[in-house]
């Protein structure tokens, strides 16, 4: 006799004819993606989180870098302005608004020879109290801001000066036909009065700068 189910099993196991690997149910088993495959997909998502590290750290140094210009800049604009002093200006005028109400203004600028300080005495001459008015110029913005005129007064021009007392210390300059630069001896406010009966032009406001600047 001739065992059957031995060569039924024998012819399916040595057919050479492969066949598709099956789950339980029958349908195909999908193949695992090669090794190649994740290591690229695996490499790209490192790529594009180092991408989103990179752009987290420029914008926090990036921030960090504004508020500390922003920082030193609050600081050096609290420093300049704290070394602006304003004393009262009298005598000076006022100006005429235009017919939109807009006024001019009208800026004496000063540079005193006054060594009343060691920064100043350093560079010489005499030292004490007592200052001249060695550089004024009457600066004239228009009305509607678009153009400014300067106006320079030399220091030796010889004038009748107008009675005056410093808003500060009380003292009172006579009047008297003298240097125009001696006005300030007496306070700002005495120096843009004087330019105020000069020129005919009234003072706004005024700014000086000694030898420490």
């Amino acid at each position: 006799m001739t065992d059957v189910s031995h060569r039924r099993g024998a012819s399916a196991t040595h057919s050479g004819i492969p066949t598709p690997r099956q789950s339980r149910r029958g349908a195909p088993v999908r193949e695992a993606p090669r090794s190649g495959h994740r290591a690229a997909a695996s490499g790209r998502g490192r790529s594009r989180r180092k991408k989103r590290s990179v752009g987290k750290i420029v914008a926090i140094t990036t921030s960090a870098l504004v508020l500390i210009v922003a920082g030193v800049g609050a600081v050096v604009y609290e420093q300049l302005n704290g070394n602006i002093k304003g004393v009262p200006l009298i005598g000076g005028g006022t100006e005429k608004p235009d017919a939109f109400g807009r006024t001019p203004i009208n800026i004496l600028m000063m540079g005193s020879d006054g060594r009343d300080n060691a920064a100043d005495c350093k560079i010489g001459g005499d030292c004490g109290p007592g200052a001249n008015a060695d550089v004024e110029m009457l600066v004239h913005v228009s009305a509607d801001r678009s153009n400014a005129t300067v106006i320079s007064i030399p220091r030796d021009t010889v004038t009748e000066l107008p009675s005056c007392t410093d808003p500060q210390t009380h003292q009172t300059m006579q009047a008297q036909r003298n240097r125009i630069n001696s006005t300030l001896q007496y306070g700002p406010s005495c120096t843009a009065a004087a330019v105020h009966q000069l020129t005919g032009v009234p003072v706004d406001h005024f700014m000086e700068i000694d030898f420490q600047g």
